[in-house]
């Protein structure tokens, strides 16, 4: 039972995690997934849609959308794990159903299991088709709010002066964002799962 908690405390965590990394790095809601999959299925494009299509491709080295993906990636596979611990270590902290012996093998079962799901989460995100699948999801967005010519409008604004700075900057300004979710979220989450602990107990 103890090691079911620290799993569960874990998995919940890490669903936090990967859920908010790609919601950084692609801006996608699920209908990007329905369009990507509708696509496959949809007949031959228009010269249009060919057009649109190349805008984007376009777009995207200006955004420096790859090394931008990739710097989002990482910053979260280095903070997840640390993430992970402090959610867990609160919510047994304060589990109040947990007697001090129950809480001292529950921290043993976590020390035990975490450097396994960090391990995991280390190589899900370090496994390069997740990068090709995001950037190709990413571009149906742009064609289908955006025409070919806002598409290099666009374009031409990360080509700017002031467009160039903020490709420069945004890693840093992601870096710090999940910062700040995660000082956020962690005590929520961290109430959040102490209550579901509480009531499975019962």
């Amino acid at each position: 039972m103890k090691t079911t908690r620290s799993v569960l405390l874990v998995s919940l965590s890490l669903s936090l995690s990967l859920s908010l990394a790609c919601s950084l790095a692609t801006a996608a809601p699920a209908e990007t997934q329905a369009a990507t999959s509708t696509a496959a299925v949809a007949p031959a494009p228009s010269a249009r849609q060919l057009e649109a299509d190349q805008a984007v491709k376009q777009l995207l080295v200006a955004m420096k959308y790859r090394e931008l993906l990739t710097s989002m990636i990482q910053q979260t596979a280095k903070s997840a794990p640390l993430m992970m611990r402090q959610m867990a270590e609160q919510s047994i902290g304060q589990n109040s159903k947990l007697s001090a012996e129950q809480k001292t093998q529950a921290f043993k079962s976590l020390e035990k299991e975490l450097p396994g799901m960090t391990a995991a989460v280390t190589t899900l995100l370090a496994d390069p088709t997740l990068f090709d699948e995001m950037e190709a999801s990413v571009a149906p967005l742009y064609t289908k709010y955006f025409s070919a010519a806002e598409i290099r409008q666009i374009t031409a604004f990360y080509q700017s002066g002031v467009g160039l700075k903020m490709t420069s900057v945004m890693p840093q300004i992601m870096q710090d964002s999940a910062r700040m979710w995660q000082q956020l979220m962690a005590p929520r989450l961290g109430k959040m799962m102490q209550q579901m602990l509480e009531a499975a107990a019962h």
